[in-house]
């Protein structure tokens, strides 16, 4: 009779944790097994290799792809609220990365979109005990978080300034200038001159409307400078925040200013900076 609790701590200890002999060397086959998958579907867009090795690299392909369906609804059966880990980060990713593979099945082409496996090796950091990278992932996407709603509402903005822009391009040149031949083309035209890519694909031939290019130029900088500036802030704000967290001078978690010992790993802390250290 097989113990099925046991089964899953021995399943979750390899596939959920990276500290142990059996748990690290899953993880790097894993990597390898991403990193090969997505090479797959780098060389089999090269149309020479395609006809030429297509047959074998989708079959390979789609080894790999039931390797990590299998992998996935492991992870799912050894845990006991699998919908935290489906609903993660990495659980999205995870289930990312199969779909493209199924979705060839209904839609020809989708299976390029398996390069988006290539984010699975985050886990890089992980296997690697990369601990400073990991600091510095969180810490990115914690400034992320904080500056999104502002970032939003700028780019909104931006959005209608697009819109009002390409329609006055529209009224501006639309009569001697076929290029803007209707309000979506002049939208396009905002849009490209605002993030200065400048494409010139379509251009302005009046007075008017070469004049107003070059006020549309010079805006466009804020479109980069805004967005900069205000993640910039924001990750100052962020540095500056954890500089004055107090952590453990054993397990450099987060604990309270004068709190004798550490509530995470019982460490006495020193006496000395009051009785704690500062985040080194």
């Amino acid at each position: 009779m097989i113990d099925k609790d046991n089964l899953k701590r021995n399943i979750y200890n390899i596939i959920f944790k990276s500290n142990t002999p059996q748990g690290k060397a899953f993880d790097i086959y894993l990597i390898i097994a991403i990193f090969t998958s997505v090479l797959l579907v780098i060389f089999d867009s090269v149309p020479y290799v395609h006809e030429k090795y297509g047959v074998y690299l989708v079959g390979f392909e789609t080894f790999i792809t039931i390797l990590f369906l299998i992998e996935f609804i492991l992870r799912i059966y050894c845990l006991n609220r699998p919908w935290k880990y489906v609903l993660s980060f990495y659980g999205i990713i995870d289930f990312l990365s199969i779909v493209p593979s199924i979705l060839v099945f209904f839609f020809t082409g989708t299976q390029v979109l398996g390069i988006i496996r290539l984010l699975r090796v985050i886990r890089i950091f992980r296997v690697f005990n990369l601990n400073k990278f990991i600091r510095e992932t969180t810490s990115f996407w914690q400034v992320l978080q904080k500056s999104f709603h502002k970032i939003l509402i700028f780019m909104i903005f931006a959005l209608f300034a697009s819109v009002i822009i390409g329609a006055f391009m529209y009224v501006v040149e639309n009569s001697v200038n076929p290029a803007f031949s209707s309000i979506p083309k002049g939208i396009y035209w905002a849009v490209v001159t605002l993030t200065t890519v400048g494409y010139g694909d379509i251009t302005p031939v009046t007075n008017i409307g070469q004049f107003f290019s070059v006020i549309v130029m010079v805006l466009g900088y804020s479109i980069i400078a805004v967005p900069t500036g205000i993640f910039s802030a924001e990750f100052v704000k962020n540095k500056i925040q954890e500089d004055h967290i107090y952590k453990c001078s054993h397990c450099k978690k987060p604990i309270e200013p004068n709190d004798p010992f550490c509530k995470y790993c019982g460490t006495q802390q020193p006496e000395s900076s009051p009785t704690l250290k500062k985040n080194e």
